[in-house]
């Protein structure tokens, strides 16, 4: 049974029914629709098996692993669906999941990963939850709590109000700028590769001083790739525009930063 098909059955065995048709395989990403009374899923599943991390490196995580072409093509993403990495790890009995998004421009090979307690925990417990240093959040579950993980999809994609941290502004009209950053996947704490479309932002210069009154909503992102290497993201530009505005911008920062 290959990792979507886990999941998909485990979500069955917690009362989802389908609005979609799931075909078998091993196609990624795939779409998968459900409803569960008045609730509606809506999910977009990169899924694969769960491994050791390379054997060049220490410490005994473990990875799920995304292989794609182009890899400059960014992941699927499409307004009012949840784009997830989801994977098996069948030495520990429990899938894997993370937000892929901070890494959706990390080349043809792009990997989540997990220290071993998450693992360990959620075979133990059922369930297991954190938020990495690079940002990534992440969980573990046993089959039998897919209702959390549903609960903890829906979390993950809440509007969230973030700080960036752009190298140009371009001025598009009286609410709406271009925001543009460069070599974003080097520069991590620029926000500009964990910024969704929909996520509320702050603007702030590298000091952490306001540059741009207000509240402002990212409306589209587009990623420009490296003229010297299709695999290298060398510009991202982000469209934004100023839903409204706040008392003490630079205490908001603070808070964010």
């Amino acid at each position: 049974m290959t990792p979507r098909e886990r999941l998909i059955t485990a979500l069955e065995d917690a009362g989802w029914l389908w609005l979609t048709d799931v075909t078998k395989g091993h196609a990624n990403p795939t779409t998968i629709m459900a409803r569960w009374g008045n609730r509606r899923l809506a999910i977009c599943i990169y899924a694969y098996r769960v491994t050791a991390e390379g054997k060049t490196r220490l410490g005994g995580r473990r990875r799920i692993q995304m292989t794609r072409q182009p890899s400059t093509a960014p992941l699927v993403h499409q307004p009012g669906l949840a784009t997830l990495m989801v994977g098996w790890d069948e030495a520990h009995g429990v899938f894997l999941a993370g937000d892929p998004w901070p890494k959706r421009f990390g080349g043809k090979s792009s990997s989540v990963f997990f220290e071993p307690a998450t693992a360990i925990e959620a075979a133990k417990a059922g369930w297991s939850e954190t938020t990495r240093p690079d940002g990534h959040r992440v969980c573990a579950f046993d089959p039998n709590e897919a209702a959390q993980f549903v609960d903890w999809v829906f979390r993950l994609h809440e509007r969230r109000l973030r700080l960036v941290v752009p190298d140009e502004i371009h001025e598009v009209s009286d609410d709406a700028r271009l925001l543009v950053f460069e070599t974003p996947a080097r520069r991590p704490q620029s926000g500009g590769t964990r910024v969704r479309i929909d996520d509320d932002i702050v603007i702030a210069d590298d000091k952490g001083r306001p540059v741009l009154d207000g509240v402002w909503r990212a409306e589209f992102l587009e990623a420009l790739p490296d003229s010297r290497s299709v695999d290298r993201i060398e510009h991202l530009h982000l469209h934004v525009k100023r839903v409204g505005f706040v008392d003490n911008l630079e205490a908001l920062i603070g808070v964010l930063g």
